[in-house]
């Protein structure tokens, strides 16, 4: 601290009542100019004197305007404890804890134990059931349709009665596919094109036919046979890849039209189908499906695969409906908000690798360590089952013993899949890779070529006596080895 001191007195031109008691000023030390530049003459640090020097005007207005300090709060927390010692929330001496309740042998049955909703929750009367917990009734749910009342809005039965006969016609249908045995699966794909597209011309209605050709007056001189060829070429370049969206539209096209007879229509009449009888057909597909429940999500999707196919048939075929709108697009849920448990390609796991590697390293030379060596380099790359009959493998140009080289003509998006990583598994180095690659090259290097032997091959490899060449097994035969290979 600094003593007191007596008041010095006031500086000449100042009364002596202006000066400031007990308040230390610095004194600044003198400058000396050297060579134009101002140099301090004392040093840098400036030195208290035991005297108190008083302040002049000016520095008391620079003073004034510096900010201050709010004075501290009064003991906020001795305030604190004072309030809580007097409403009785204050330090309590020590004492043993209340014993526990036991806790009920059995729980309340569900349907005592409702949570209300929202504001209902303060409304509602607790309850204290027997078993000690405490149970708040939910409120009646009044003016909201259950689940089971908000999927039936179609109601009308000759409308339900015609969806029932439309759903059994296209349940109903038998269609002759090409042969997907023993071929390649290129010739497989193309067969399955034209037997859809074959099957597709005749069933376009004239409305489709002028909006894929055109206007039917500006080219009457064009033959009929000629038209069908250039519709079947455009149609069977929308086929996918392997038909099955052709296939899809024509179950399509035999619901509608069996649609329109048990109505009493003709089925040109459908044409041009506006937004309510594309809503009615979708809305009622997903009724009857959410009511069936088959499938994993409980045919939750049904109605929009169905609204998908009437898109395929506009954007592809020509079809005047209007599948746009939000009476359409309201009529189902889409796959996404449906909800329900989602069928996804899974990884296999870990056992499944040693399992296979344990096969493809046997020194047995055998159709089953063939798979099995497929299945396993498919699976390193996380291929799925339905890209396995399109993946070739073949040595690699710079090392072909310790890299893997694949190539899949068509994956899911339609585009082509470069394979590439090295030939090392979770028990070690791929030392077959050679072998396996020396033996597919006979297959045109085909990593699941068809094969035949006796009767009960296709679910049981062991019968299996030769690998077909110039052939690709089916998606069906694929999944079938593979359940073969690696049992559950």
């Amino acid at each position: 601290g600094v003593p007191a001191m007596a008041p010095p007195s006031a500086p000449l031109g100042r009364p002596a009542s202006a000066a400031v008691p007990g308040l230390m000023v610095v004194r600044r030390p003198s400058l000396t100019v050297v060579s134009g530049m101002a140099r301090p003459s004392a040093p840098a640090l400036p030195r208290v004197t035991g005297a108190a020097e008083p302040v002049s005007a000016m520095g008391l207005a620079r003073l004034e305007r510096l900010p201050r300090m709010a004075a501290p709060p009064a003991a906020p927390m001795l305030a604190q404890k004072r309030r809580l010692e007097a409403l009785g929330c204050g330090p309590q001496p020590l004492s043993r804890p209340p014993p526990l309740r036991p806790l009920p042998e059995q729980r309340p049955p569900p349907e005592r134990a409702i949570v209300a909703r929202g504001a209902a929750r303060a409304m509602a009367p607790p309850s204290q059931p027997s078993g000690g917990f405490l149970v708040i009734p939910a409120p009646p749910r009044t003016g909201v349709l259950g689940a089971e009342e908000e999927d039936q809005v179609i109601s009308d039965p000759s409308v339900l009665a015609a969806l029932e006969h439309a759903y059994n016609a296209r349940h109903a249908l038998k269609l002759e596919l090409p042969a997907s045995r023993g071929v390649h699966f290129e010739d497989r794909a193309r067969a399955r094109a034209e037997h859809a597209a074959d099957l597709l011309v005749p069933m376009l209605p004239e409305c489709a036919r002028s909006a894929l050709l055109g206007a039917s007056e500006a080219q009457a001189w064009l033959p009929l046979a000629q038209q069908d060829a250039l519709l079947s070429q455009a149609i069977r370049s929308k086929s996918g890849a392997n038909g099955d969206r052709l296939y899809e539209a024509i179950k399509t096209l035999v619901f509608i039209s069996a649609f329109a007879e048990a109505m009493g229509l003709e089925p040109d009449s459908m044409w041009p189908m506006p937004r309510g009888s594309a809503a009615t057909l979708i809305s009622g597909e997903h009724q009857r499906a959410k009511k069936a429940g088959v499938g994993s999500r409980g045919g939750a999707t049904v109605g929009d695969n169905f609204r998908s196919s009437l898109k395929f048939l506009v954007e592809h075929l020509g079809f005047p409906i209007e599948v746009s709108g939000t009476v359409v697009s309201g009529a189902a849920p889409s796959a996404k908000a449906s909800g329900g448990r989602k069928s996804v390609a899974a990884t296999l796991p870990p056992r499944f690798y040693f399992h296979l590697e344990s096969l493809a390293a046997s020194s047995e030379d055998s159709i089953v360590r063939f798979f099995a060596r497929s299945f396993l380099l498919c699976a390193w790359f996380s291929i799925r089952v339905q890209d396995m009959e399109r993946t070739k493998f073949f040595p690699d140009s710079r090392d072909p013993t310790l890299v893997v080289r694949g190539w899949v003509k068509c994956s899911k998006d339609g585009e082509p899949m470069d394979l590439f990583a090295p030939a090392k598994g979770i028990l070690g180095d791929f030392t077959w890779l050679a072998e396996y690659l020396e033996s597919i090259a006979s297959c045109e290097n085909q990593a699941f070529p068809d094969w035949s032997g006796g009767w009960g091959c296709r679910s049981n490899l062991s019968k299996a006596t030769s690998l077909l060449a110039g052939t690709t097994a089916s998606t069906t035969s694929i999944r079938a080895a593979f359940a073969y290979i690696v049992p559950p």
